[in-house]
C-alpha cells in the first residue's frame, strides 16, 4: 500500500494529530512566499482561525507567523522580486545540515541557500532534487540549543 497508518499519528478529538516533538525525516515547517503576506494572513485566519503574529528573523526578512493553540505552524513571507511566482517550501527536520548538504550534492542536487551563520545559526539550508523539486531541510534541535530563533 502506498499509505501506511502510523499508530503515532492518532488523531485528536479535532481530527488533528496531537502534538509532539518532530523526528528526523517528518515535516516540521512550512513557509509560503507570496507578495502580499497580510492579505495571506486574513486568508487563513479566515480559513482555519490561525493565530498571526509577525516575526523578524534576519536582517531582509519579516515573517507572518500562523499559529494554533500558540504552536507556530507555518509563516507567510514576502516574494523576492527576482521569484516569479508564489509557493510553498517545506521543511524536513534532519539529523545534520551540512551532512544532508554534502549528501545532495553527491546525489546531483542543487544547494539553493546553503547553510549560514545569520539563519538559524547554520542550522538550515534549502535543496533542490536534480528534477528541481524544492525542500528546505533543519535541525531545530541544534539551533535552539544556541539561541536561534526561526
Amino acid at each position: 500500500p502506498l499509505l501506511h497508518f502510523d499508530e503515532r499519528f492518532t488523531p485528536s478529538d479535532s481530527g488533528d494529530p496531537p502534538d509532539r516533538p518532530v523526528t528526523a525525516g517528518e515535516f516540521l515547517w512550512v513557509d509560503l512566499f507570496t507578495r502580499d503576506p497580510a492579505k495571506a494572513a486574513e486568508f487563513y485566519r479566515g480559513l482555519a482561525a490561525f493565530e498571526v503574529s509577525v516575526r523578524g528573523t534576519a536582517p531582509e526578512m519579516v515573517r507572518v507567523v500562523l499559529a494554533t493553540g500558540g504552536v507556530a505552524r507555518a509563516s507567510l513571507i514576502a516574494l523576492p522580486k527576482e521569484v516569479a511566482d508564489p509557493g510553498w517550501l517545506p521543511f524536513v527536520q534532519v539529523d545534520d545540515v551540512a551532512a544532508t548538504v554534502r549528501k545532495t550534492a553527491a546525489l546531483g542536487g542543487t544547494i539553493l541557500l546553503a547553510p549560514r551563520p545569520d539563519l538559524l545559526n547554520g542550522h538550515v539550508a534549502v535543496i533542490a532534487d536534480p528534477h528541481g523539486g524544492v525542500l528546505g531541510v533543519v535541525n531545530r534541535v541544534e539551533a535552539a540549543k544556541k539561541g536561534s530563533a526561526q
